[in-house]
């Protein structure tokens, strides 16, 4: 990650209003239901943490977060990702298949985060937002496999 020093003038207000804009229960919440998902347990438990940095460290390598795609697509295969990665490049590349395959889905574009926003934490609502619309639609297309299987 880039260290970019302190941050001054517009761009403070900025990080400012991002920091505001992060809940930490929503992200908790979200951390569990991908954790239910998956049924594979973070390291730390999504109870414990503390901030958006938190948030971000657990999911950055986005290995969970392909994981978790590959089961709500119900196909272990559907998003390759680097199951180790050790290079940053490796990392940010899983996190770009994740967020390929949530367009796929049905997610809108307009509710998906950067790669960034993530990797680097640069805005850890906007990733708490983009999961919540995926656990959306998920339930919305189960909704209607429901009702069409009636």
């Amino acid at each position: 990650m880039a260290n970019h020093g302190p941050s001054y003038g517009l761009s403070r207000e900025l990080e400012k209003k991002n920091i505001a804009r992060f809940s930490l229960e929503e992200a908790q919440e979200v951390l569990l239901w991908i954790e239910q998902v998956t049924d594979v347990q973070f390291e730390r438990d999504p109870a414990t943490i503390e901030n958006s940095q938190d948030m971000s460290d657990m999911l950055k390598d986005g290995v969970q977060l392909c994981m978790m795609m590959n089961c709500v697509l119900e196909n272990p295969r559907a998003v390759r990702f680097h199951a180790k990665p050790r290079m940053p490049f490796h990392k940010m590349e899983n996190i770009s298949n994740f967020l390929d395959a949530i367009k796929t889905y049905g997610v809108a574009e307009i509710s998906c985060f950067q790669t960034v926003d993530l990797y680097e934490n640069k805005q850890g609502y906007k990733v708490i937002e983009c999961l919540r619309s995926l656990a959306a639609v998920k339930t919305e297309l189960l909704k209607w496999t429901l009702c069409s299987d009636m």
